[in-house]
């Protein structure tokens, strides 16, 4: 199931020529917005971050991901996610506008050829709901707050939502 996961968040962050998901399918509604464009050193005490505009769920994916290098290869993302998380357990947890608290899952590795927050080679550690559907379509997200078990250096953060991949594998 985690390989299964890691799959589809690699296949979802794994964006074509200009970094767009429009190129992959021209009519996907997504939503992205940074949390931290600066580097951020988490830990145990609870950070919270919030958007300078709507963090919005416009899919079935959303999302909040830690950026923890660039300039990386797609080959070496694997070692090199395991190297950088070095066995911190992450909590991030989003509140809806309703005051509703979500825990997301442990982030996952992912791959970005085109950058949110760095150019290229964007390695990334995806939380999300997995698929539960406690983040229903049209919900907006008023914060993000993460720890980590570990002191834990990242590049930035941010928020993603897609309807790209809306009812892929479903019957």
């Amino acid at each position: 199931m985690r390989y299964f996961a890691f799959a589809f968040i690699a296949i979802l962050l794994a964006n074509c020529g200009d970094g767009s998901l429009s190129a992959t399918n021209p009519s996907a509604t997504r939503n992205i917005v940074v949390l931290s464009k600066d580097p951020v050193f988490l830990g145990e005490s609870a950070k919270v971050f919030r958007g300078d505009q709507p963090m919005r769920v416009v899919g079935e994916q959303a999302m909040v991901c830690l950026v923890l290098r660039g300039d990386v290869s797609d080959k070496e993302s694997d070692a090199l996610f395991k190297q950088l998380m070095n066995e911190a357990q992450v909590e991030i947890s989003v509140t809806l506008t309703s005051g509703e608290a979500i825990q997301l899952s442990e982030p996952l590795p992912g791959w970005s050829r085109s950058g949110t927050i760095l150019r290229s080679g964007e390695l990334v550690g995806c939380a999300s709901d997995c698929c539960e559907g406690r983040l229903p379509k049209g919900s907006e997200i008023k914060e993000a707050t993460i720890k980590s078990s570990k002191p834990l250096a990242v590049q930035g953060i941010y928020w993603k939502s897609t309807d790209a991949y809306d009812g892929l594998g479903k019957k």
